[in-house]
């Protein structure tokens, strides 16, 4: 048995959160020449998982518990300390796309996660943060120290300045993957947040027609009608 990020880490070593090829555990008879090293960090099959999943859904919460290896020098075995990995993406609360709270999950939701996780083991009390960078994160990051010692670090990913412009009559979707959104029907009808641009009066001035409202218990629900050119 080990304690979380210890095992057989040295005394005052400083976490080693991502480590050159190089310097990687190397497997003799790896499954795949691609799948020849033992992963330092979780970051990796964390952002992979991440990036899969927003693919399919708009609002993804993950977590992983697992061991990565770091080299010891002069040790024939690597210390295999265990691990855990969290990531946040999308909006804060999930729902249809008249959800007027469309604000998306950001650091300060991360760092609740963690003051609870932390306070449900009884360690909230040790523990602070403080600023930190990283090679992933931009300038919200920072370090988890328990009783002085570091054992994690959270973050928001950089944002590399990159618009990205896709057309789509789906609703849902574009409320679910995209923090901006412009309805168009000839002309400029909204642009702006989702639970803006898709209020009941845009929508009516969008469609026109085409389109019934209907209130419900859970909100507004809306009905299209193009299967019979009016009739």
């Amino acid at each position: 048995m080990y304690d979380s990020l210890a095992s057989h880490t040295p005394a005052g070593a400083p976490l080693p959160l991502i480590l050159a090829p190089e310097t990687l555990v190397r497997l003799e008879n790896p499954l795949t020449p691609a799948a020849d090293r033992l992963r330092s960090t979780l970051l990796g099959s964390m952002l992979n998982a991440l990036a899969a999943n927003l693919r399919a859904v708009g609002r993804v919460a993950l977590f992983e518990i697992g061991k990565v290896y770091w080299p010891l020098p002069g040790e024939l075995l690597p210390a295999e300390p265990e691990h855990v990995a969290i990531a946040l993406a999308g909006p804060r609360e999930a729902g249809a796309w008249l959800n007027r709270n469309d604000t998306l999950l950001d650091f300060f939701d991360l760092k609740g996660l963690i003051e609870e996780l932390l306070e449900r083991l009884g360690l909230l009390g040790d523990a602070r943060f403080e600023p930190a960078t990283h090679p992933l994160f931009g300038p919200k990051a920072a370090r988890v120290l328990l009783k002085g010692r570091p054992i994690g670090v959270l973050g928001e990913l950089r944002q590399r300045g990159v618009t990205v412009m896709i057309a789509t009559h789906d609703l849902n979707l574009a409320a679910e993957r995209f923090d901006r959104v412009m309805l168009l029907n000839r002309r400029l009808v909204g642009l702006g947040r989702p639970a803006e641009v898709f209020a009941p009066d845009k929508l009516l001035a969008a469609y026109g027609g085409a389109i019934r409202l209907l209130e419900t218990d859970t909100g507004v629900v809306a009905l299209s009608d193009t299967c019979c050119d009016g009739h």
